[in-house]
């Protein structure tokens, strides 16, 4: 039996690349960052825009919380 060692390199994201583009298009640019936070944070943002008064204040929260969500999901994926 062969027994050889085998070495699996994986690309890390970009810091800087998962900011610009979480802070350019919110919730679509953090797709980069994780699939599964740019699904999430996609349909918190849609349901933001039904609450009655304060739903476009909630929006523009989740859109300045983006680029900290895309650090700390680039942070968990580059370990």
């Amino acid at each position: 039996m062969n027994t050889q060692d085998r070495i699996i390199l994986k690309s890390q994201k970009s810091f800087m690349a998962a900011i610009l583009l979480s802070l350019c298009l919110g919730p679509i640019g953090l797709l980069y960052a994780g699939f599964w936070s740019g699904v999430i944070m996609t349909i918190l943002m849609i349901l933001s825009t039904f609450i009655p008064k304060i739903g476009y204040l909630l929006f523009l929260l989740l859109w300045l919380i983006g680029p900290y969500w895309a650090i700390y999901v680039c942070t968990k994926d580059n370990k």
